[in-house]
């Protein structure tokens, strides 16, 4: 497969991250679900999820490469975003 220069992430699906051959998959809170962890041999991307400090705690203890963080601002787009954390966090 020819690469195009750019990364590509499938979000929480693991079945087709490795079927399209991603360069990884985004796993929200579910880093550490046994289906998700990395492959031997294979340098898969891992995304996170985190809305608190302890949360992307967790996800980089639970072996995430990168962390999405949020919502930093309320927000009406995605009903279970939780509460907004602000610039403070």
């Amino acid at each position: 497969m020819q690469k195009s220069g750019v990364t590509f992430i499938i979000n929480d699906r693991v079945d087709i991250a490795i079927a399209s051959h991603a360069d990884g998959v985004h796993l929200g809170r579910m880093i550490s679900h046994p289906p998700c962890q990395k492959t031997s041999g294979e340098e898969t991307i891992i995304g996170g999820s985190a809305g608190t400090l302890e949360e992307a705690r967790t996800c980089l203890l639970e072996g995430a490469d990168y962390i999405g963080f949020g919502p930093v601002y309320p927000t009406l787009s995605k009903e279970d975003a939780g509460p907004a954390a602000g610039l403070a966090s």
